[in-house]
């Protein structure tokens, strides 16, 4: 049976949340597992040591570590205890209470005897590489995070690079690096891919995340926590503090993370940012506690690494609104199990959140481009279009931000194939990254594109309310080299002829799927011109087609073939204009009956209508039969 959150003990919203603002544990130390007087609902016992047999249905998921080669040298064990806040006992406390702890095993098993890299790198003799410039350039910012680690307690040391190895055997220093973040406070950052193109592979390298899995919540799955939402509904934000570094390594593995610095060496006890099974390890975490909140009925969550959303819908049917629970609450069931929620880390419930780097506007179903972002990637713009060239760091982080604002300038990305393009030539050639390339002019034109579009001080986009698309219209469309196009709406249809020269282009030769794209954009003008515009606001319909190449570039947004990338987004703009929404569905030839009038055979069943809305775009290549 579903427990509320009023089992949960409520708390003041003032203040830094941490388990140390909680009653002490009855059990006593969170670093080992329980002892059995600990409440449990289910009916399995909770182990009581390690060393102890478990049977089949009750153990801890060992197995998530990767299976160990044999060490090319004999290690000593590591002399310091695994440090983490996380409590075990609670999280074993809280997932019994509701009978999921089995969903959650390898969290535990990380909790108590520490979390892998997941890598299979093997070492005879120390290794200590060079710091980055950003380190070395910023010696007090290196300081200061080094003694922020110690007094946490999650570096041990300093020691001398000898005294090290003799404690632990043969270790890894990875480069130090420094790293501005939003706030302009600087991160200390450990390379862990490095060295790169060398005989001896680094970590990153050599780990394997094949068998890991994320859950995580992004732009798609906040669209619909946003969409879905009942009148009334907030959203409010939650980031855990510290996020991967509450995850301790596994103690057999320590030798794997270390630094130095000044020439002393200190062991890192913990996950970092930039190993690539890091996230996975985290994820764990993560997932059990959106797990527990909604088993105790406190909202909807979805996360993005240590970022949460949670929706808060009211339990009444208009204003003034009540709302069930709080998200003191929330934050209490977080601090109790070990996590640390500091003012400045969490935004209260409101009509607007801000989550995955865009703002959610609940009331208005409506998603947005912040201020700050935007005038930031518009900088960045200006910055690459004065110098009228880019180096492939600088490109690559620019093509970055601008796939991500695409989410909601959703004809972004067909104004991004030729960067992607000038990207994979310069990743194939250039040996360094920092070496500039002037701009081609399919460069220049998206970036002029993407400054227009950036300069709107108000970037929003309409998000669908309707779930499902409506077929009621009967929309097909289809296309042969052969012959033509033809376009269905209901029981009556349209053909087009293919101009001889509909295959020059300036970009090369036009194929059968421009002319697939093509039967869409005639059918969609078709559609919008039948009506007054407004018939189509907040619409959703869908288009019957049997071309896959169609379908995943529209799911993609943008297509690899620069000519049918053109028509795409002019598709996309005119649902823009229009206010509506376009979804495909899959269909084999046999059942479109737009397939044999576009090879120029008969429609049987079917009436010949001149639809009205023909694109001026297409005149000269194609035209109605």
């Amino acid at each position: 049976m579903s427990q509320g959150p009023a089992s949960l003990p409520p708390r003041p919203m003032e203040g830094h949340y941490s388990s140390k603002d909680l009653p002490p544990l009855a059990s006593g130390s969170c670093r080992t597992r329980p002892e059995s007087a600990i409440p449990s609902t289910s009916s399995r016992a909770v182990p009581l040591a390690p060393e102890m047999a478990a049977t089949e249905a009750d153990t801890f998921a060992r197995s998530a570590a990767p299976p160990r080669m044999a060490p090319l040298v004999a290690r000593p064990t590591p002399p310091w205890p695994l440090v983490s806040p996380l409590r075990l006992d609670r999280w074993i406390y809280h997932l019994d209470r509701f009978g999921i702890r089995s969903s959650h095993l390898p969290l535990l098993d990380g909790i108590e005897f520490g979390f892998s890299y997941h890598s299979s790198i093997q070492i005879s003799e120390t290794r200590i590489y060079p710091n980055h410039p950003s380190a070395i350039n910023n010696p007090d910012a290196v300081d200061q995070a080094i003694a922020t680690e110690l007094a946490a307690g999650r570096y041990f040391g300093p020691f001398s690079p000898t005294d090290l190895e003799n404690l632990i055997g043969p270790f890894i220093c990875h480069p130090l690096g420094v790293v501005a973040k939003s706030n302009g406070k600087m991160r200390l950052v450990e390379d862990l891919s490095y060295p790169r193109n060398s005989s001896n592979p680094s970590l990153n390298s050599l780990t394997d995340i094949s068998n890991l899995s994320l859950d995580w919540g992004g732009f798609a799955e906040a669209a619909t926590l946003v969409i879905t939402a009942k009148p009334g509904a907030l959203g409010a934000t939650i980031d855990w503090k510290d996020a991967f570094r509450n995850c301790a390594v596994r103690r057999d593995e320590l030798w794997l993370g270390c630094i130095c610095w000044k020439g002393q060496t200190y062991v890192d006890n913990s996950l970092k940012f930039g190993g690539s099974a890091c996230p996975f390890g985290f994820e764990l975490v993560a997932a059990a506690f959106v797990a527990l909140c909604h088993c105790y009925d406190l909202g909807t969550l979805i996360h993005w690494v240590d970022d949460i959303l949670s929706r808060l819908e009211p339990t009444n049917a208009k204003p003034p609104w009540s709302y069930p629970f709080t998200l003191d609450q929330i934050c209490q069931l977080g601090a109790d199990l070990g996590g640390s929620f500091p003012p400045e880390k969490v935004s209260p419930y409101s009509s607007v959140s801000k989550y995955f780097g865009f703002l959610w506007f609940w009331d208005l179903k409506k998603v947005g481009i912040p201020n700050d972002r935007r005038l930031k990637v518009l900088s960045d713009v200006l910055s690459i279009l004065e110098l009228g060239k880019a180096s492939l760091d600088s490109l690559r982080s620019l093509s970055g931000k601008l796939s991500h604002l695409s989410c909601v300038l959703i004809m972004g990305r067909s104004k991004l194939r030729h960067i992607w393009d000038r990207l994979a030539a310069m990743t194939a050639k250039c040996r360094v990254t920092s070496i500039t390339w002037a701009l081609g002019e399919g460069q220049r034109n998206e970036l002029l594109w993407w400054r227009n579009q950036l300069s709107s001080p108000d970037i929003t986009l309409q998000l669908c309310t309707e779930k499902e698309p409506d077929d009621s219209l009967r929309l097909f469309s289809d296309a042969s080299e052969s012959w033509g196009i033809c376009i269905v709406i209901g029981d009556e249809f349209d053909c087009f002829k293919l101009s001889d020269n509909w295959r020059e282009s300036h970009n090369g030769r036009r194929d059968i799927g421009w002319a697939e794209f093509a039967a869409v954009e005639i059918l969609v003008n078709a559609v919008l011109a039948s009506k007054r515009p407004s018939a189509f606001h907040n619409r959703h319909f869908s288009i019957n087609c049997d071309n896959q190449g169609v379908i995943g570039a529209w799911v993609k947004r943008s297509s690899r073939n620069h000519d049918q990338n053109e028509v795409l987004g002019r598709i996309l703009f005119l649902m823009l204009k229009n206010q509506c929404f376009l979804s495909f569905k899959f269909v084999d030839s046999a059942s479109n009956p737009a397939d044999g009038p576009s090879r120029g055979l008969d429609a049987p069943g079917a009436r010949r209508r001149s639809f009205r809305g023909f694109p001026r775009n297409l005149a000269g290549l194609v035209h109605r039969a």
